[in-house]
């Protein structure tokens, strides 16, 4: 079943297509985008390449910074909207 695209999971895609990751773990992560939406596991494999990843791929020291902060602000504002999905807004 195709995962409802939220903002957050086009951000992560656009970050996975310009971030230096290897071709076949762009391709996976995008695979299991749109398959099954952003997940807590595919979070943390994704920071974890990401803090894995050698300076040197990087065009400069501020760019792999700059993905850190991407990334990192990604999740926050995902986390947040899973979190507010517990409770009910009605008045």
């Amino acid at each position: 079943m195709p995962a409802t695209k939220t903002p957050q999971t086009q951000k992560l895609f656009k970050l996975i297509e310009k971030a230096p990751f290897a071709a076949e773990d762009k391709t996976k992560w995008q695979d299991s985008l749109q398959e099954f939406g952003l997940t807590e596991e595919l979070a943390n494999e994704i920071h974890e390449k990401l803090s894995a990843l050698a300076t040197d791929t990087f065009s400069s020291d501020w760019e792999k910074a700059r993905f850190s902060m991407d990334l990192a602000a990604i999740l926050r504002q995902w986390r947040m909207s899973q979190g507010s999905k517990q409770f009910k807004h009605n008045r």
